[in-house]
């Protein structure tokens, strides 16, 4: 079985060999369904009795499932977190971002998995998802007004389908016609 982690050797492969500015994508399988799959043994902290109290209304085997699934987060955590560490002596920015959300028992106390169309409590659950910036403290000496930017958008609420007007605003990319798109920059 292959987990995230995996990748961590690979990148610092590519960052060693690459002296140029370079901009990496760095796609994690994360929280994917068959969750038990999703993270080694040693990340199995949460388990079906974790969820007895506040989740009694599910079945035994969907508090598991939810367990996993809080394993998965907590495995994908530690991996981000890793990814972060390789980059902090870089002048770096990192933006992590989810492709999506998942219904975790939200919509139904049977289903748990990408969201069903048509269903407004599961299409909730599967659109809020995280975004974190990343910074380090070199990339935040060399561009104090792109840091305060960055800071300003805490709170922003932003849609995907943007990210990459925000990448091209961090990278300092230019269109070739002039045409400015920092407006639709989750850093205004």
């Amino acid at each position: 079985m292959h987990y995230d982690a995996a990748l961590l050797p690979l990148i610092e492969e590519v960052m060693d060999s690459n002296g140029l500015k370079t901009f990496y994508v760095i796609n994690l399988i994360g929280s994917h369904i068959y969750y038990k799959d999703r993270y080694p043994e040693d990340f199995s902290k949460f388990n079906s009795e974790d969820y007895i109290v506040s989740y009694s209304h599910l079945s035994q085997g969907n508090r598991q499932k939810m367990a996993e699934y809080d394993n998965t987060i907590l495995y994908n955590d530690s991996v981000v977190y890793e990814i972060l560490k390789r980059f902090e002596s870089k002048d770096a920015v990192v933006v992590y971002i989810s492709d999506h959300g998942q219904d975790i028992f939200n919509s139904s106390n049977d289903y748990a998995g990408h969201a069903i169309n048509g269903n407004a409590v599961s299409e909730a659950a599967s659109v809020q998802i995280p975004l974190m910036v990343y910074t380090s403290q070199l990339f935040r000496e060399k561009r104090p007004e792109l840091q305060e930017r960055i800071e300003n958008s805490v709170n922003r609420p932003y849609r995907t389908d943007s990210i990459m007007y925000t990448i091209m605003d961090v990278a300092g990319v230019e269109t070739v016609n002039g045409i400015s798109y920092k407006h639709k920059s989750l850093f205004k």
